[in-house]
């Protein structure tokens, strides 16, 4: 009799066991992750219209290739910088090119190259990141466009992290000065 309560113990003992390495085993995923950009679902933005005015307002937004707007910037354009001090930081002539909302760029800034990426917002700013090479400076240009011509401020940034802020103006239709 005994031998038998040992054998029911037993039984019981590896049938619970049997069931939870069953429960386990399905607990465990054995799936390969997704790629990024697939199953993202937890990343979701939960108010977009809040989002969406955000990244206009702080130039985080890329423009929209389909997107129309009356603003039409497309062109050779002279900007300048000049530091809250009242110092000239660059002048950088560029080459705009636009699609939709989305604007890009080349050009020069004294003797080194420059380019730019930024986005109409609305039909009346631009906020637009120019980078100079090989120096590798980073210009955030915030202006408000008035026909051929704008303003407005711009953030600065060095390679060696260096941070300065100041006014910038921009004329359209200017020589392009590739050199």
């Amino acid at each position: 009799m005994e031998f038998k309560g040992l054998l029911m113990v037993l039984l019981i003992i590896s049938g619970l066991a049997a069931l939870g390495s069953a429960q386990m085993g399905q607990e465990q995923r054995t799936e390969t992750p997704e790629p990024l950009g697939e199953g993202l679902g937890w990343m979701t933005i939960p108010d977009v219209e809040h989002t969406s005015d955000y990244l206009s307002k702080t130039g985080g937004s890329g423009g929209d290739p389909q997107a129309y707007t009356s603003a039409k910037v497309a062109g050779n354009w002279s900007l300048e910088l000049v530091d809250l001090r009242s110092r000239p930081v660059a002048r950088i002539y560029m080459e705009l090119f636009q699609v939709g909302t989305v604007v890009f760029g080349r050009g020069t800034a004294g003797n080194e190259m420059a380019t730019a990426n930024g986005a109409i917002i609305g039909n009346t700013a631009l906020n637009m990141g120019v980078v100079t090479l090989p120096s590798a400076n980073l210009f955030n240009v915030k202006l408000t466009l008035s026909g051929d011509s704008a303003s407005g401020n711009f953030d600065g940034f060095t390679a060696s992290g260096q941070y300065f802020q100041g006014t910038a103006t921009a004329t359209k239709d200017v020589p392009l000065a590739l050199s």
